[in-house]
């Protein structure tokens, strides 16, 4: 059996245990209270260039369609009415995030390693050990699915036919309505 980390969410010990992989929490041998498994940040995890390495700024992140730029767009709307305007070289986790619409998630490329440190600590999820406790996503809500607006859909079935001559022909009101259905509906 491997051995896990855990922290007394009463007392706030670290506490070693050899215990199986499902394993989420132990009894605390100090105060008895309930304790929860921590996920140590991986040894690369401690140089900002390797800790970002492979993944795509947010620009990249959402696709470079016109679906994909629609959705940047709007989310890029909800974090400016918040007073938050992240940087280009921004790299979204969504781990971080509360919702979709939280500026926590927006890591900085400068100081990745930092960031994810103080979001953490400020949720009372890091120790001054380097533990970054659980690190999955906050928010486990399935994603809702939103009705595009008609002109979007107009200009996707425009870009279809423009790259399949043949979708022409086809009715356009079935047409707008399966584009409907495969980028969500209410």
């Amino acid at each position: 059996m491997p051995a896990y980390d855990f922290l007394c969410e009463t007392c706030r010990v670290i506490v070693e245990d050899y215990v199986p992989r499902t394993t989420k929490s132990v009894p605390c041998p100090q105060c008895g209270g309930k304790t929860k498994r921590q996920f140590p940040a991986p040894a690369l995890v401690g140089t900002n260039t390797a800790f970002l390495k492979g993944s795509k700024k947010i620009g990249d992140q959402f696709g470079h369609d016109f679906v994909g730029k629609a959705h940047l767009q709007q989310r890029l709307a909800l974090l400016k009415r918040k007073g938050f305007t992240p940087s280009a070289n921004d790299v979204y986790l969504p781990q971080l995030a509360m919702s979709p619409d939280d500026p926590a998630g927006y890591v900085p490329h400068d100081d990745p390693v930092g960031h994810i440190k103080r979001v953490m600590a400020q949720r009372g999820q890091a120790d001054l050990s380097g533990n970054m406790g659980d690190f999955t996503p906050l928010y486990n809500e399935k994603p809702r699915a939103h009705r595009l607006h008609p002109k979007i859909v107009r200009e996707i079935a425009e870009q279809r036919i423009r790259n399949n001559p043949s979708e022409a022909k086809r009715d356009r009101r079935e047409l707008h309505e399966e584009i409907s259905q495969r980028h969500g509906s209410d």
